[in-house]
């Protein structure tokens, strides 16, 4: 083992090259990074999870407590009513794991799914304040800083546009690429579809062809590629054979077959299913029992009636269960404590409380008497 004196400098034959291949290993060691990090992190109560986002961010933080969905459970959402605001989910979802990359697999009928498409959001404002920033502090010190981190990450006046900074691009892709915006209100172009989603028509095939159709997919799916598994409207009428469906030794087997496969591939695979309670009584039908015992996660949309504009809110959310927490008997069970509405970004989920009303007579009459001697 040989060492080299302080004083005695290092000679590069060739700088060009040396520098270029700094920067290629540079690129390259953060673009393997990135790849591990971008789409997918770790779990905020339990980091030993990974868990990736379901396009959705306020039900990333405020529902499912972990930042995302931790991968390999499952995700089931009861509506109440003949809404379908689930079905804005059941898509920020598609769109999500498509963005990402994933393997998507959705079982419903037709042939045409409508993934809503990405905002590019605008980073004017972000530009505007590095500016006023820089010029504050002086050019001549940004300059120097740009140029550094310029030439380490080996970027050029060519490639950086004129009146944008290193800074907010770096800023710009973190969240935006974990947790896409999405526009509901328009449909993602085919060009940035990297893989479409597979299709599984649950009127041709029965429930047990779906399980045979879900292993034969995963057993010809890449093991590094994660898989989503998305069953929106499960059990409507239009989409599903009645007669062979609604048969509780059928339907058993069916979400026991699919919890099974969703545990042998823990590590790549999660699902998501959406179902209206329309389809079932409560009190009487053991449906509802199926789904807390079958799925790692429960929650029920509760939409009000709005008259008038009266409500800023369109319904309400109860948490029934949550992935990992209640498996491990942590008491999750939230009433009442979330209220939703919809929106051209899709659901956006917010903490609801009743409001304290105070009488302005009484807090009046209350310092008068407090003035008086």
């Amino acid at each position: 083992m040989s060492f080299r004196k302080k004083s005695v400098p290092v000679v590069v034959a060739n700088s060009t090259t040396a520098r270029v291949s700094l920067n290629d290993r540079t690129s390259r060691e953060l673009a393997s990074k990135g790849s591990a990090i971008k789409t997918t992190k770790s779990s905020t109560i339990f980091p030993s999870y990974t868990v990736h986002s379901t396009g959705t961010t306020s039900l990333d933080k405020l529902i499912l407590l972990h930042g995302g969905q931790p991968i390999g459970t499952s995700l089931a959402i009861i509506e109440d009513g003949v809404t379908d605001f689930s079905g804005v989910v059941s898509r920020c979802y598609i769109g999500q794991g498509v963005l990402n990359g994933d393997k998507v697999i959705v079982v419903t009928s037709g042939n045409r799914l409508e993934i809503p498409g990405k905002v590019k959001l605008d980073r004017s404002c972000e530009v505007a304040e590095t500016q006023s920033r820089a010029s504050y502090s002086g050019s001549t010190r940004s300059t120097e800083t740009d140029l550094k981190i310029a030439w380490r990450y080996g970027y050029s006046s060519e490639r950086i546009p004129s009146g944008r900074s290193l800074h907010s691009e770096t800023i710009e892709s973190a969240d935006d690429i974990y947790c896409s915006t999405f526009d509901i209100t328009t449909q993602m172009i085919s060009s940035s579809i990297s893989e479409s989603p597979v299709i599984i028509d649950p009127s041709v095939n029965e429930l047990e062809s779906i399980i045979v159709s879900l292993r034969r997919i995963m057993g010809a799916t890449d093991k590094r590629q994660i898989v989503r598994v998305v069953l929106p409207g499960f059990l409507i009428p239009m989409s599903y054979n009645i007669t062979r469906v609604f048969n509780s030794n059928n339907l058993l087997r069916f979400l026991s077959q699919l919890r099974a496969l969703l545990k042998n591939n823990r590590s790549r695979m999660s699902v998501l299913l959406t179902l209206p309670s329309t389809l079932f009584d409560e009190n009487n039908s053991i449906m509802f029992e199926l789904m807390q015992r079958y799925f790692d996660s429960l929650i029920r949309i509760l939409p009000i009636a709005i008259s008038n504009g009266e409500s800023r809110y369109q319904g309400f959310i109860d948490v029934e269960k949550l992935p990992i927490m209640s498996d491990r008997g942590a008491m999750m069970t939230r009433k009442r404590e979330f209220a939703f509405k919809i929106g051209k970004s899709g659901m956006i989920i917010e903490p609801w409380s009743i409001p304290v009303i105070v009488e302005e007579e009484s807090k009046q009459e209350h310092n008068k008497e407090s003035l008086e001697f």
